[in-house]
């Protein structure tokens, strides 16, 4: 009975140093999977590589207001298409704005004031992407929904050569207008 229990302790004991699933993927590089955090200076980015491409290009998409880069890479279609045409899909995540709701939102130039440069921190996720992960930087659209189109817009007009082409969808501009 003793040997048993000696067992039992044992394998319990192994059971709770092994690492879990959760902290497996927490070790894993960035980009590993589309569940592994990329992390920049002021921010933070998934990516899905397409198969055995060099050079590959990428779509950058925004997530409208309250969405993140989590629910963005559920788009399995999305993935799937981009890799077959040989580009990447990026999704940076937008920053928590507000103490009364949890959701994550974009710096767009709507009067108020914000924590974060959203426009100098998707250059940064760009650079990253580049050096981390080889991405061509003259192949990038910039693409995005809602609040993440309204982005896509500040960006096409404040800083036109980030990205190749842009897409913004459901997007608008925001008062101040720009100049």
């Amino acid at each position: 009975m003793r040997n048993v229990l000696r067992g039992l302790l044992a394998g319990l004991g192994l059971a709770v140093l092994l690492p879990t699933p959760s902290a497996l993927a927490d070790t894993l590089a960035c980009g590993d999977t589309t569940e592994t955090h990329c992390m920049v200076e002021t921010g933070t980015y998934r990516i899905a590589m397409p198969a055995n491409v060099d050079r590959p290009g990428a779509m950058i998409w925004l997530h409208g207001w309250g969405g993140s880069a989590n629910g963005v890479m559920k788009n399995k279609g999305w993935i799937e298409r981009l890799g077959a045409r040989g580009y990447a899909l990026i999704a940076p995540d937008g920053r928590i704005t507000s103490t009364r709701y949890n959701n994550k939102n974009w710096a767009v130039n709507d009067g108020r004031s914000y924590e974060r440069d959203d426009i100098a921190f998707l250059q940064e996720v760009a650079k990253h992407a580049a050096e981390t992960h080889g991405i061509d930087r003259d192949r990038i659209l910039l693409a995005g929904f809602s609040r993440g189109g309204s982005m896509v817009w500040d960006v096409a007009c404040k800083a036109p050569d980030f990205a190749r082409a842009y897409a913004p969808v459901a997007g608008a501009f925001w008062e101040p207008m720009h100049e």
